[in-house]
């Protein structure tokens, strides 16, 4: 790019910046930049501060690792507390709280010998306490979070939670430093499917508080307490927030003294990046007009692979929609690899079923229909197979023509572009669509209840055990039930080795490829901007802070 160029585009997105965060160009300046909606007060210039943007969303303040219900609020939480283990971007477990661990002969007890030189951030030891409090609070009768649905794989977890028992029989303390955690039977995932997700809270704040009004602690959640090596300070919603290093810290003392957390619009992030007001940041959108500028800029660009999977969510009580044979007309009706290579700028690869490359679950594509996009293959199958008509460039089925309506979340760049592309292609087969955009909390809601047809979401945890999406639960939002899908998940979950498990997964995966119970688009990469004298940063698909005490200025 051309430096005066560069330099228009500077003029521009600083224009945009400060329109975006409530400022009026005509005014004068000030000062004091928390004046503008996303900016935080600056240091004394002899601090090492990274400045960071959240441009996807707001948190809401519910800073306590058990009771998070959306990203924002986890992100958070990840800089302030801290698991057992952690797991790397190849999900191999490495040590956090628990310095070491064993598993018993019968893959069904984890002793876990906890770290001894651990203080939370108000001074107070971390014990083996802590551990078993927090744990038991996922089994407790008042607590309902989603969290807490991982502990039920936990021996005694049913009589805990109805009340029936008063303490949860697989959560066990031996001594000080040393805690088991027992499940029913073997649990393939028990690293890195669940003590990897659960951040230990400190008993001795939370341990006064009923558990039926933990929700209702504002002022607790708002100035959490935990062992990670910074600490929230300041908290101004929908403004920043403030995180100073905290210096006993077990792992050693970070080389950075504050991290300011700026919320702000995509557009102003991008603008501040350039503006050299950022250090790192979420980039929503793979432009790449956008990475351009970002590298031309001195930024690096890392790329991470999601595990979860862009798909439109079928309701599979509908009539009309419960023959997979429709499904897999669907499939090859919406061009996916158009999506992919126009509407997420390449990043990203088709997706036949919820497992990426890469992952060790993942079938063979020579075992897989690909369902490679062919309208009239799509018309053929509708007709000849499922028995309706097409005429006229409609379709009918007993007389009537087929109409539904998707729906789709506000603020989602990707999912916005994607649904009127699905309307036209599915159109060309004589499909009515009827589009539908709401906030992403309505989409949840009516996708819960049953309310809708179709539905752009993404699904996936980040793990393999999809039993949740597919079994009688409350996230089988496709209404789709197949004994032998679910009888492979669970069986996948009683080994512990990969490549046991993988044998299960890959039958799984190919069940669901042929029943398409809702449509898969693809699989997508994410991007992070990180200043050019930022080292030490990890980002994986888990967490954007792995090993945040390794971030440093060069």
């Amino acid at each position: 790019m051309k430096k005066g160029l560069l330099l228009l585009l500077l003029c521009i997105l600083s224009l945009a910046l400060l329109t975006s965060c409530g400022g009026d160009p005509s005014a004068e300046t000030t000062d004091d930049p928390s004046a503008e909606q996303g900016e935080a007060p600056e240091g004394d210039g002899e601090e090492k501060i990274l400045t960071m943007s959240e441009s996807s969303g707001s948190p809401s303040g519910v800073f306590n690792p058990l009771f998070i219900s959306d990203e924002y609020d986890r992100e958070v939480c990840e800089m302030i507390f801290e698991a057992l283990v952690e797991v790397d971007s190849y999900f191999n477990v490495t040590p956090c709280l628990a310095e070491s661990w064993e598993i018993s002969e019968d893959n069904r007890t984890v002793t876990f010998h906890l770290r001894q030189d651990v203080t939370w951030q108000d001074g107070e030891p971390f014990t083996a306490d802590d551990v078993v409090f927090t744990y038991e609070l996922l089994c407790a009768p008042d607590v309902n979070t989603f969290y807490g649905s991982y502990a039920s794989v936990l021996q005694g977890y049913e009589d805990r939670k109805s009340g029936a028992a008063d303490h949860c029989e697989g959560i066990q303390k031996v001594d000080d430093y040393t805690v088991t955690l027992t499940t029913t039977e073997p649990y393939g995932l028990m690293l890195t499917g669940f003590v990897n997700y659960i951040r230990i809270i400190p008993e001795h704040i939370w341990g006064a508080v009923d558990p039926a009004t933990m929700t209702e602690q504002a002022d607790l959640m708002r100035n959490p307490v935990g062992t990670n090596c910074f600490q929230l300070t300041e908290f101004q919603p929908d403004e920043y927030l403030i995180f100073d290093r905290y210096d006993d810290y077990w792992g050693g003392v970070s080389e950075i003294d504050r991290i300011i957390m700026r919320i702000m619009t995509a557009d102003a992030s991008l603008a501040a990046a350039l503006n050299g007001e950022l250090d790192f940041g979420r980039i929503s959108s793979m432009n790449p007009d956008d990475i351009a500028m970002y590298e031309e800029a001195g930024f690096t660009v890392e790329q991470i692979y999601y595990n979860s999977t862009q798909m439109m969510t079928v309701n599979n009580s509908n009539p009309l929609l419960s023959d997979k044979r429709v499904r897999q007309a669907f499939a090859y009706a919406i061009d996916r690899a158009g999506i992919v290579e126009n509407l997420v700028y390449g990043y990203g690869t088709v997706a036949n079923q919820p497992y990426r490359e890469g992952l060790y679950c993942r079938p063979d594509d020579a075992d897989m229909n690909l369902y490679e996009y062919n309208s009239a293959e799509a018309l053929r199958i509708l007709t000849e197979e499922v028995g309706w008509e097409y005429r006229d460039g409609v379709m009918y089925a007993d007389g009537t023509p087929v109409e539904f309506t998707l729906i789709y979340p506000e603020g989602n760049v990707a999912r916005m572009n994607s649904a009127p592309v699905i309307q036209e292609q599915l159109g060309e087969i004589g499909i009515g669509i009827e589009l539908e955009i709401m906030e992403f909390a309505t989409l949840s809601d009516r996708c819960a209840a049953g309310d809708f047809d179709l539905a752009l979401q993404a699904q996936g945890p980040n793990d393999p055990n999809l039993r949740a999406f597919y079994n009688d639960g409350i996230y089988n939002y496709a209404q789709y039930y197949n004994q032998e899908l679910d009888d492979l998940f669970v069986e996948a979950m009683r080994h512990v080795d990969q490549e046991e498990q993988a044998t299960y997964f890959k039958q799984a995966a190919l069940i669901l490829n042929e029943d398409m119970p809702s449509i898969y688009l693809y699989h997508w990469y994410d991007g992070r901007f990180v200043a050019n004298d930022l080292a030490g940063v990890q980002c994986t698909a888990l967490t954007n802070f792995y090993q945040l005490i390794n971030w440093h200025f060069e």
